[in-house]
């Protein structure tokens, strides 16, 4: 895919993160502030239940070493 005239690689690679972009070759500046907020919110929101996560694997980790 050609980019867009005028379009620049920070545009082109920035704004293509977040799906709510109007196009891949929108610069990140010119996102409308909502579709920003909303790819930030997700953002939290997947590394929010990413910690969960990783504090789970933890402690059960310490809990096999514990009983072993």
């Amino acid at each position: 895919m050609a980019p867009k005239a005028g379009a620049t690689i920070f545009g082109s690679t920035s704004a293509s993160a977040c799906p709510f972009a109007d196009s891949p070759t929108t610069a990140l500046s010119s996102v409308k502030t909502e579709d920003y907020l909303q790819c930030l919110h997700q953002f939290q929101r997947r590394n929010r239940i990413y910690k969960e996560e990783q504090r789970k694997l933890r402690a059960a980790a310490r809990k096999d070493k514990k009983g072993a």
